[in-house]
């Protein structure tokens, strides 16, 4: 679990494996940031979390302390799709005269993936908002914080996401399924390199290559080393174009029943 204050342009974190015990020592995390920032709970002005695709009991209490904390502290709360944050963290750089793809993989077990494909321009993107400028980072902050500006974005769960173009979007396929997707997309020539990121990347790109289907690229597992600073700034970038906050009706990103629901049936 990764959770990240910035405040005065400065960025704070804590990674935390917390196994199945998010709810334990999420807070804590936030306290502990807040002491060392020398400044209090009060002094936070925006709150950011990852909204899915994921574990449905991480996503589950990422929204629920992010809107515990918007209630509390009467600050605006901004999601960021999961699929979106790590396709645009720890970024690799792909061949620059090469059309190219990022396919971003989490593992949804059951032998299926969650996954969304960008297209060559939108990872250009994506690596402009998160290595943008000190400069450029500490003006957005200055914007979208009160009193001595603190932002805190906990990774577990910004209606931003329609703004980017993929090849397609936060499904939950078979291997099957993503490699007749991607053998579509190459045949018509949509991409000529592939790089898979995320924490199922290798799991996927290994199966990938089990069914036959053959690519030529990269594959970097990124599931561990989310860039806070990054993260950060993509909750800045939601935040700038929705100051408002999410609406109180967004919750979690879950695709998918959980297995308790699908036991209902």
């Amino acid at each position: 679990m990764l959770v990240a204050l910035k405040h005065d342009g400065k960025i704070y974190e804590e990674r935390i494996a917390s196994g199945l015990r998010h709810a334990e020592h999420l807070m804590r995390a936030v306290d502990s940031l807040v002491q060392t920032a020398a400044i209090s709970r009060q002094d936070i002005g925006l709150v950011g979390y990852t909204r899915g695709p994921g574990s449905f009991t991480g996503l589950r209490i990422a929204s629920a302390t992010a809107k515990g904390l918007e209630e509390g502290l009467g600050v605006p709360v901004v999601s960021v799709p999961t699929l979106i944050a790590f396709g645009a963290l720890e970024q690799e750089k792909i061949m620059k005269d090469t059309l190219s793809a990022r396919l971003v993989a989490i593992d949804g077990r059951k032998d299926r993936y969650y996954t969304s494909c960008f297209k060559h321009e939108e990872i250009k993107r994506l690596s402009e908002i998160c290595e943008a400028p000190k400069e450029k980072a500490s003006m957005a902050a200055l914007k979208l914080l009160r009193g001595q500006g603190s932002a805190c974005a906990s990774w577990g769960a910004c209606n931003f996401d329609a703004q980017y173009t993929t090849h397609w979007r936060d499904q939950d396929l078979t291997v099957e399924e993503i490699a007749a997707e991607l053998k579509e997309l190459s045949d018509k020539r949509a991409f000529e390199y592939l790089q898979i990121v995320g924490p199922g990347a290798e799991s996927l790109a290994a199966k990938l290559k089990e069914s036959g289907f053959v690519y030529a690229g990269s594959t970097k597992n990124n599931g561990a080393k989310l860039s806070a600073a990054a993260l950060c700034s993509l909750v800045e970038e939601a935040y700038n174009q929705n100051p408002a906050g999410d609406d109180p009706t967004q919750g979690p990103t879950y695709i998918r029943k959980s297995q308790a629901e699908e036991g209902k049936k």
